[in-house]
């Protein structure tokens, strides 16, 4: 689901908390009437865990177990697919 083409960059920045004022206020409006840039929200705050846990993931791969490096696989290529979705 995409978010609304005016909201993408507003998202982003809505994730990472680097809104205020009346942008942040306009921001939570439309996420409280928007289904669609709610849910890709929740995927931006998601992938944004995601890549907070990488950073204290071991450095090598290999250091993990088979599932682990199946899952980092996984995810890495949903993030390749998003990113190609995404104009």
């Amino acid at each position: 689901m995409s978010p609304c083409w005016h909201m993408k960059a507003l998202l982003t920045a809505r994730a990472d908390q680097r809104l205020s004022g009346l942008i942040k206020s306009y921001v939570e409006l439309h996420l409280s009437q928007c289904a669609q840039c709610r849910a890709a929200l929740e995927s931006l705050l998601v992938l944004r865990q995601r890549l907070i846990a990488l950073r204290n993931a071991p450095t090598s791969i290999e250091a993990l177990s088979a599932d682990r490096q199946e899952r980092v696989q996984v995810a890495f290529a949903e993030l390749l697919k998003r990113h190609k979705d995404s104009p």
